[in-house]
């Protein structure tokens, strides 16, 4: 790793003026960004908006809880994707002949 001089300072500045928000009563997240600087961010502002006027998720526990369900949901997918395979290919609500050995 190199040693930026500049960048030092820059996060030096950014932790100052985190701590001096917090101290203030703010309520304030520090996270480096894609591009690894440092970044105060407001702690509502850490979340995602699916799209204008719909529900905002804006904590980490609710998009946990959103990773879980579709988690879940993915799980219940591939199961019924797969559950024909399990049952060894039998076809449901075929005539009783279709099903037969050639050898019959």
């Amino acid at each position: 790793m190199v040693y930026d001089r500049e960048r030092m300072r820059h996060e030096d500045a950014v932790y100052a003026e985190h701590k001096k928000a917090v101290a203030a009563g703010g309520k304030r997240v520090l996270r480096k960004t894609s591009a690894g600087e440092l970044h105060s961010y407001p702690a509502e502002e850490i979340g995602f908006t699916p799209g204008r006027g719909h529900a905002q998720v804006s904590t980490w526990w609710g998009m946990g809880i959103i990773t879980a369900f579709l988690g879940l949901v993915l799980i219940v997918g591939l199961w019924l994707f797969q559950r024909p395979l399990w049952e060894g290919g039998r076809r449901r609500g075929a005539p009783c002949g279709s099903l037969a050995s050639p050898d019959s």
